[in-house]
């Protein structure tokens, strides 16, 4: 099986987080990801899916996505899709990532 263009930079700019920030290794290898183009960027959901637009993200080199990544895991990290839905009620789980 061959690895996709993204599945490599993904893999690369991972490294680079987890020396960065070796504390968030768990969320950052821990999260499953999907390639889609229903999000123009990158997004995490309240279950820990990070979805990535693969377009979008063949344009930055591995450092630039290591970025990405942290800042994404820093939603997680933080509960940010407990708190929006414990802010914002009438949102479903799916709809706080």
């Amino acid at each position: 099986m061959k690895l996709s263009d993204t599945t490599i930079l993904l893999t690369k700019a991972k490294r680079i987080a987890k020396r960065w920030m070796p504390y968030l290794g768990a969320f950052l290898y821990g999260m499953r990801t999907y390639e889609t183009s229903e999000v123009p960027t990158a997004a995490v959901d309240a279950y820990g899916r990070l979805y990535v637009n693969p377009e979008w993200i063949a344009q930055w080199k591995p450092k630039t996505v290591a970025y990405v990544l942290l800042h994404e895991v820093l939603h997680l990290a933080l509960s940010h899709a407990k708190r929006r839905a414990s802010l914002l009620p009438e949102c479903s789980e799916e709809q706080a990532g």
